[in-house]
């Protein structure tokens, strides 16, 4: 595949060609990595789902609670 560039470009047409040919390969590596990474988030997020106690009390309301100065989680 032969690509002809304008003659007024012709002195910029090796940088220009190069230049998109390198961010061509970036972005597909970037979404690469992207595509890998979100599903395994996706995999962890199903697995630890599965490992959760099903709480049959909870109803998904939100409740306004009083706010303590004790701490709620492990220190």
């Amino acid at each position: 595949m032969i690509i002809e560039f304008a003659r007024d470009l012709q002195p910029l047409s090796g940088i220009i060609y190069w230049f998109v040919v390198v961010n061509a390969i970036v972005c597909l590596a970037f979404t690469m990595v992207v595509i890998v990474g979100g599903i395994n988030d996706l995999k962890y997020l199903l697995s630890a789902l599965q490992e959760e106690e099903i709480d049959d009390s909870d109803d998904g309301r939100v409740i306004k609670s009083v706010v303590s100065n004790e701490p709620t989680g492990p220190a």
